[in-house]
């Protein structure tokens, strides 16, 4: 018996340590696929479910402030265009 787990306990670690990895790359893979299509609250959704399966991996955590960033860059770029129309009230909005 302790021979059965001494070689099957490091195979189920790799096992659930790949799985964790994949999760992980899927979640991230995700998060690129709806940050490209410009759907920035579900990229962060993704994102954040990557960080939360591996919190040490700082890429999900460099890609949720890259998309925030462009999700503002985005706003304002919309709000200055209502601005210089005269639609102040829309651009507050």
């Amino acid at each position: 018996m302790r021979i059965l787990l001494r070689f099957t306990a490091p195979l189920l670690l790799t096992a659930f340590l790949v799985g964790c990895v994949g999760a992980y790359a899927k979640a991230v893979q995700r998060g690129d696929s709806f940050a490209a299509a410009g759907d920035w609250a579900a990229a962060v959704a993704a994102y954040e479910e990557a960080v939360q399966l591996d919190p040490t991996d700082p890429e999900a955590k460099i890609k949720i402030k890259a998309v925030r960033k462009r999700q503002s860059a985005q706003y304002l770029s919309k709000a200055t265009a209502l601005e210089q129309r005269g639609e102040l009230a829309n651009a507050l909005a």
